[in-house]
């Protein structure tokens, strides 16, 4: 991690410089996308006022100086942008409840290569199976809590997700995604903001899980000890 101080410090910076920017893109895109739909974009502060810039600086910044470590400058690049284009999906989820198709293709662009080059090209059928299998289990928890629960752009994210990590990064992403949302679940009940009929959509809990499993995935392969 010595060795990687310089470059931690100077990819930190600039990722908490490009998140500031973030929210405002997200709303750019979020607004052409509800115009292509003909429909009104939700007012949401939440997702564009201060403190959304605020911790989108700080949640890019972050990831940058963690992807900062990934093994070559291109790889680095390259998990950059998958942590980026996780935030926006986050907010643009978050404000208008789709994930949009131009993001995931995005994201598949970075995190295909970005997975041959951290885990090597014969690791790639696996991470294939792995996204295989995510798409699996995510359709058919659909059918087991109503399809209307979980969009396609949920199942099409999480396929991203585990192509990018492969495994065991994809499992743990997973177990993340599930925390993340057991606790909002569990403190939006104690502070009756939710019920148990409440929709709760899956994408800003899939992308903390993406960057836990990125986080790790540059980090040379660095396996949580359980699943070692």
């Amino acid at each position: 991690m010595g060795d990687h101080l310089i470059p931690m410090l100077v990819c930190g910076a600039l990722g908490a410089a490009a998140g500031c920017f973030l929210p405002a893109w997200a709303a750019r895109l979020s607004a052409w996308k509800a115009a292509k739909k003909g429909a009104a974009l939700p007012d949401a502060p939440r997702c564009t006022g201060t403190a959304a810039r605020l911790l989108c600086a700080l949640a890019n910044g972050v990831g940058w100086a963690l992807c900062a470590c990934a093994g070559g400058p291109l790889a680095a690049v390259l998990a950059m942008a998958v942590w980026s284009l996780g935030a926006a999906v986050l907010l643009i989820d978050l404000r208008m409840r789709i994930i949009p198709n131009e993001l995931l293709a995005a994201m598949l662009a970075c995190g295909v290569p970005l997975q041959i080059l951290t885990r090597g090209i014969r690791n790639f059928p696996a991470a294939i199976v792995t996204a295989l299998a995510v798409m699996t289990v995510f359709i058919a928890l659909g059918g087991f809590m109503g399809l209307y629960t979980i969009g396609a752009g949920d199942v099409k994210l999480a396929a991203v997700m585990a192509l990018t990590l492969g495994y065991p990064m994809a499992l743990t992403a997973m177990i993340a995604m599930a925390a993340a949302m057991l606790l909002f679940c569990l403190v939006g009940l104690a502070l009756r903001k939710i019920t148990l009929k409440s929709m709760v959509p899956f994408g800003p809990f899939l992308v903390p899980g993406l960057w836990v499993g990125l986080a790790l995935l540059v980090q040379n392969g660095v396996r949580l000890p359980w699943l070692s």
